[in-house]
């Protein structure tokens, strides 16, 4: 009775196998039927709402094809051939749905890889770091769904970098995501109500705020928030974090209280300014070779002058650059278009005085 209770468990489990590698050829033999026609496949866990290819993508226009995305898991169940399947999935910060490749909206979509050709692909160590952060939740990136390269896989897609932000910390982002800029307003009393501007990621949201506090990240060390003070003082952050409120003498205002901030490894190569987006323009690389998209220069920075290409500097577009007088070649300051009469000597004044994360103490007042 043993015996054959023995064997009638043994035939249960091989007929249980066989059934098991008959769905996996069924699966395989369906996603083949589907490239043979020209559309994605799908098997039982491929879901339209994640973003899958199950038909042609929505058409987007260049204005509203690139954003900030976080990576959220791999494609690791999926039972079908690549691309089709053993991608990632994305979001899109600050948004509970992203529009997927196919024109529909998830709380994730799929992606078949990342697409570095965008940035400066010289940097091989800086690519590959990148790549690995990105892929365990602790980079972002600034890009666009693109068609995979094959015409056979058209309707899947990748994530085509055009920015690459590297986390600090390590941290996992909570908050709202803001990028910050110097404004290049400068206070000698608190709160100051403008002297950076946040821009809130993938919304049209902007606002100014008092300041950043990069200290209260459970993994920020001393060290590593003045390296992010300095990184500020010079170009772009990305922030993730909340607000607190600060009054003083001039009103209240809010700072910005970071979990983790980022900040920018590689950027896009472009050939024009119209390749960039409308922050940036097209300047050359000290290769001499390519150039990439590089930010305007804000309110009361340094602009033009001669210098070697790669190091000059455009204002924003609603700002303009005044020079010394009687001073050839010499670097100016980017102004209000409507003041730039105003004196360049009055402006180095303004600008030179004490750094931005000063506060003033009870005796200096």
């Amino acid at each position: 009775l043993a015996q054959a209770q023995l064997t009638a468990d043994t035939y249960f489990l091989i007929g249980t196998l066989f059934q098991t590698e008959m769905e996996n050829i069924l699966v395989q033999f369906a996603c083949l039927l589907a490239l043979s026609a020209g559309v994605g496949a799908t098997t039982r866990e491929v879901k339209p709402e994640h973003g899958l290819p199950n038909h042609e993508p929505a058409t987007m226009s260049k204005g509203d094809s690139a954003h900030y995305y976080i990576f959220t898991r791999p494609d690791l169940f999926r039972r079908c051939p690549p691309p089709l399947c053993g991608g990632f999935f994305v979001k899109k910060v600050n948004s509970k749905k992203t529009q997927c490749f196919d024109g529909s909206y998830a709380e994730e979509c799929y992606v078949a890889e990342l697409d570095m050709s965008a940035v400066n692909t010289a940097l091989k160590d800086r690519v590959w770091q990148f790549i690995a952060q990105f892929s365990s939740g602790v980079a972002l990136a600034r890009g666009e769904l693109i068609p995979f390269d094959d015409e056979q896989f058209s309707a899947v897609p990748k994530l085509r970098v055009l920015e690459a932000w590297s986390g600090t910390t390590g941290m996992t982002p909570k908050g709202k995501i803001w990028r910050v800029a110097d404004s290049g307003v400068r206070c000698i009393t608190i709160p100051c109500l403008s002297p950076l501007e946040g821009s809130l990621l993938n919304k049209d949201k902007v606002k100014a705020v008092d300041g950043v506090d990069l200290t209260k990240s459970t993994e920020a060390s001393d060290k590593l928030a003045q390296s992010g003070y300095e990184e500020l003082s010079k170009n772009d952050i990305i922030v993730a974090g909340w607000t607190r409120p600060v009054t003083g003498p001039t009103g209240a205002a809010e700072m910005l209280v970071a979990s983790e901030w980022y900040t920018r490894v590689l950027q896009a190569f472009c050939k024009v300014d119209s390749d960039c987006w409308e922050t940036h323009w097209c300047r050359p690389l000290e290769s001499g070779v390519a150039s990439a998209c590089t930010p305007f220069v804000q309110l009361g920075g340094s602009c033009e002058g001669f210098t070697l290409p790669w190091f000059y500097e455009r204002c924003a577009r609603d700002l303009t650059c005044q020079t010394p007088p009687l001073t050839a070649d010499a670097s100016g300051i980017c102004v209000a278009t409507q003041n730039k009469h105003q004196s360049t000597e009055r402006l180095l004044l303004s600008i030179n005085r004490r750094p931005r994360h000063h506060f003033l103490t009870e005796d200096e007042e």
